[in-house]
């Protein structure tokens, strides 16, 4: 994955992942940034530093295929199997029970 500055024409930062990526989101007020894919994980990253602090795993049992961020701040993910709410809270996603 790669964070490109669209006004200085240029990568940012390239990011490796063990996984292919099919979603991404930003998300809480643009400090961080989720990702999913392939892996049925979901890993979490300051926008400012481009540093995971969080990965779920299994969080779902089929790939990632999407995510939506909601007016109140909660974010939805969803693949085939299911579609799952999370909210965040002091800087991690947790899942709606």
């Amino acid at each position: 994955m790669k964070v490109i500055s669209i006004s200085q024409r240029k990568i940012i930062k390239e990011i490796k992942n063990d996984f292919p990526c099919l979603a991404v989101l930003v998300a809480k007020k643009e400090e961080f940034f989720i990702i999913g894919g392939q892996s049925k994980e979901i890993k979490v990253y300051r926008i400012d530093n481009y540093e995971y602090i969080q990965i779920i795993k299994k969080a779902h049992i089929n790939h990632i295929i999407g995510f939506t961020l909601f007016d109140n701040g909660q974010i939805a993910s969803y693949s085939h199997d299911m579609l799952k709410i999370w909210r965040f809270e002091e800087g991690y996603l947790y899942n709606y029970k």
